[in-house]
């Protein structure tokens, strides 16, 4: 008989190793999709593994045009509530530490706001951290629906629209609105500039008493109206009036030529300074000479106002070009608080040698044929120029800017690739010295592939 023996090997380390703490966190919400006034509950599901997780904290921030409402229902009804911070939208929940393996759920409810726009996306972001476990987070978002089409405009007592203020969809209409603490535009800057609408108490949107154009609207009465279409083409209106009086002051430096057209608009001021009257006008020369290198004759004109303004006239027409050689006169206009008009007129003398010695331009090739892509722009005065080529389509869409001077480094547009048709050329030409404009021509070019 064989005897047979067993042995039984017993580690010398017995200890267990401490599981590790897994955090899961995931959120929902009662309703995908809201209106204003809805309130939502929502619920962060929380899940601890592996072992109890000691010091987990829970933040959830509200989207903005959302409000806390108050806490909900918790699972396990033992769990705290959170603490809420108004300035950052911010809930807090300091859980129980250590907090045992298991699952949780915080609930609480918020309401969305009245002015949140259609199509908008609630989007709410949660996060759980610990100093066990890095942060984990979780996000879901609620659409906005947008039921009305809300339009707000002002109007003059002709029923003129005056400037369209602004336009979204909202899920309900504004059939009632305020102007705030005043319904006067008494200034053009500053207290008292602007109307503020008000719906429930919260500002909608600002009126500065400018129209459409960007200009002051005149003194006397306007309706702001907001107009709300349905979804079904229902369409209702509320209106608040508005009254405009302010004493705006108003001044422009305008150029005029000889035949009394204006050349170049230099200058315009609107200011709530009141009568004040017009501001007297110096020049710094009597005569100019657009383009030309410093010293000797100035190249341009430098006008001061007595109220310590001052424009300058480098030449050029309201086109960019430089005048024509000829006499021209500054005018400040001035209409003030009161609306009484006066004006200033000054003469001044320009000279354009500059323009007459920049020369003729060239493009070469300006038939651009099958291989030969490069074309080369010339200038042939004497002077040193810098050139700046600006290529157009015929539909006058600008595609392509190259630069160079008229000497060793002249402009170069390649070709290649450009479709068949015909180009426009704008060169300009500037002098190097102090940079001023001496000309602008436009060249032709056709491009045959």
């Amino acid at each position: 008989m064989t005897a047979t023996s067993t042995a039984t090997f017993t580690p010398t380390n017995t200890a267990t190793p401490t599981p590790v703490v897994e955090v899961a966190l995931a959120k929902t919400v009662s309703e995908a999709s809201a209106q204003s006034g809805d309130t939502l509950t929502y619920d962060l599901n929380l899940t601890v593994t592996g072992n109890s997780d000691p010091g987990l904290v829970v933040t959830d921030i509200l989207p903005s045009g959302v409000s806390y409402v108050g806490p909900g229902t918790n699972t396990p009804a033992g769990l705290p509530t959170p603490s809420y911070n108004p300035s950052n939208s911010q809930l807090t929940w300091n859980l129980p530490s250590p907090l045992a393996v298991g699952s949780y759920q915080l609930a609480y409810q918020a309401q969305v706001g009245n002015l949140v726009a259609g199509g908008t996306t609630l989007m709410n972001n949660a996060q759980a951290s610990s100093p066990e476990t890095a942060p984990v987070s979780a996000s879901v978002g609620v659409l906005m629906i947008g039921e009305y089409t809300v339009k707000i405009g002002v109007y003059n007592s002709a029923g003129e629209l005056v400037e369209s203020i602004s336009s979204e969809e909202l899920s309900h209409p504004l059939n009632n609105i305020t102007l705030g603490s005043s319904s006067a535009i008494t200034s053009l800057n500053g207290a008292g500039s602007a109307v503020t609408v008000y719906y429930d108490g919260q500002p909608v949107t600002v009126w500065n008493g400018l129209t459409s154009n960007g200009t002051p609207a005149t003194n006397g009465g306007y309706y702001l109206q907001v107009t709300n279409v349905g979804s079904t083409g229902v369409v209702t209106s509320v209106t608040q009036q508005v009254t405009v009086n302010r004493a705006i002051e108003e001044y422009t430096i305008d150029v005029y030529n000889e035949a009394g057209e204006e050349v170049k608009d230099l200058y315009t001021f609107l200011g709530d300074t009141g009568p004040s009257g017009v501001p007297n006008m110096q020049l710094s020369s009597s005569m100019i000479e657009p383009g030309a290198p410093s010293g000797g004759t100035p190249s341009e004109l430098t006008i001061t106002l007595s109220n310590g303004t001052t424009v300058v006239w480098d030449g050029t027409s309201n086109s960019g070009a430089y005048v024509q050689s000829g006499q021209y006169f500054v005018e400040v206009h001035a209409t003030d608080g009161n609306n009484a008009e006066t004006t200033v007129v000054e003469q001044v003398s320009v000279e354009n040698r500059g323009v007459s010695d920049a020369g003729t331009v060239a493009a070469w090739p300006n038939v651009v044929k099958p291989g030969s892509t490069t074309v080369t722009f010339s200038d042939n005065t004497s002077l040193n120029l810098a050139m700046r080529v600006s290529l157009y389509t015929v539909a006058g869409e600008l595609f392509k800017v190259v630069e160079g001077d008229n000497g060793s480094n002249p402009p170069q547009w390649n070709a290649a690739g450009v479709a068949s048709g015909l180009y426009f050329a704008v060169v300009e030409m500037r002098n190097n010295a102090n940079n001023g404009l001496v000309g602008r021509q436009v060249v032709k070019v056709m491009v045959l592939h």
